[in-house]
């Protein structure tokens, strides 16, 4: 029996071997879709596309063994954000490798963190923006601008009465 034991050891650890190389070139081939998610992140100038930034984000979390990818904190994070899969109706994507691999630190996870980290300010920017757009607050702002100067009776245009040339 104890042949058989070392033999099936061996054939587990050949296995482990085996599937460690497998995600390895998974994570290889992949690499294009973090390259890309890196890319939005940083922006062309530094302009980021928000809706590009938080489509990418989405699509990272619903890759093949994207927790694997990225891991549970960062996946907690984009949750967190209000971009996780699952606020948007989407099911996360099998892990082929059925849990049974943990590299640490996940390959994508710096990268996905910091993407998520950065497109928090663009969706808080956005919601403020639509706020500022509501009619309560336009009206408010109307009556603060008819403090400081004075505005045309049909709204067509705001001038001050002391106005400057410069």
């Amino acid at each position: 029996m104890g042949e058989a034991h070392e033999s099936c050891r061996a054939k587990l650890v050949s296995l482990k071997q085996a599937s460690e190389q497998l995600f390895q070139r998974f994570v290889d081939i992949r690499k294009p879709m973090e390259e890309k998610l890196r890319m939005l992140t940083a922006g062309d100038q530094g302009v980021v596309d928000r809706t590009e930034l938080e489509a990418k984000i989405l699509a990272v979390q619903r890759e093949l063994a994207a927790r694997v990818l990225i891991g549970n904190q960062a996946w907690k994070i984009a949750h967190d954000a209000g971009v996780g899969i699952a606020q948007f109706g989407f099911d996360e994507a099998p892990d082929p490798w059925g849990g049974e691999m943990h590299p640490s630190p996940p390959p994508w996870e710096a990268t996905f963190i910091k993407a998520v980290k950065r497109f928090e300010p663009l969706r808080r920017g956005l919601e403020m923006r639509r706020k500022a757009q509501t009619p309560a607050c336009i009206l408010g702002k109307i009556k603060s601008l008819k403090q400081l100067g004075s505005y045309d009776e049909d709204l067509s245009g705001f001038r001050r009465q002391d106005s400057h040339e410069f």
